[in-house]
């Protein structure tokens, strides 16, 4: 590598940090306008030694010179989808959890994305980015749509009048109106059916357990 080439590539990354909020994250892809691939990795791995910058995962930084701030697995995650032009989603195992239909803690290893599948290293802890179909990517965001992606997760097997009160327990009217008008069309036919052949009850303020 020439060493004005380098020197260029290191004064116009030093501006571009310079200019960043305290713990703001970046990535590499963030930085690659300033010199060949080689030429940026060699440049962000000199600052890491420095102390200028901090490595959160490959090709994902931050300016922390201090280590004052921490980040979850998601917000790494995020800006590492982010980087290549993807959005990252709760997983819907997640979202079950978060509803009562599966024990446990939340996984913060696995997330849904809407790319391919791929996997990638925070420190020693892998992280899991799982790729969604376009269907239940539409369900995502919105109260209505996560209980459709809860009823998805727990099975068709399982589906019943119980497993869809509790899905739905804390609704209000507009969300099961939303529920079976606007996302009953990305529903899988052994939900959509289910919820066609059945007469709608209003959400019920007790809320239900699965034995």
């Amino acid at each position: 590598m020439p060493a004005e080439v380098g020197k260029w590539t290191s004064t116009k990354i030093g501006r571009f940090i310079s200019l960043l909020p305290e713990g703001k994250i970046f990535t590499t892809r963030d930085c690659v306008q300033y010199g060949t691939r080689d030429t940026v990795d060699q440049t962000l791995c000199r600052f890491v030694r420095r102390g200028r910058i901090r490595r959160l995962a490959r090709g994902v930084f931050v300016k922390d010179r201090y280590c004052k701030y921490r980040y979850s697995n998601y917000d790494i995650a995020k800006a590492k989808a982010e980087s290549f032009g993807r959005r990252i989603f709760e997983d819907a195992s997640n979202i079950a959890r978060e509803r009562g239909f599966k024990g446990g803690k939340n996984d913060q290893t696995v997330f849904a994305i809407d790319g391919r599948s791929s996997s990638f290293k925070i420190g020693g802890t892998v992280i899991h980015l799982k790729e969604v179909p376009p269907r239940k990517r539409m369900l995502h965001g919105s109260h209505s749509g996560e209980a459709a992606l809860t009823l998805w997760e727990f099975g068709r097997d399982s589906i019943s009048n119980l497993a869809f009160k509790y899905a739905t327990f804390d609704f209000s009217r507009i969300d099961l109106l939303e529920f079976r008008t606007k996302n009953i069309q990305w529903m899988p036919a052994w939900i959509s059916d289910y919820i066609a052949d059945r007469p709608w009850l209003p959400p019920d303020p007790v809320k239900w357990a699965i034995a």
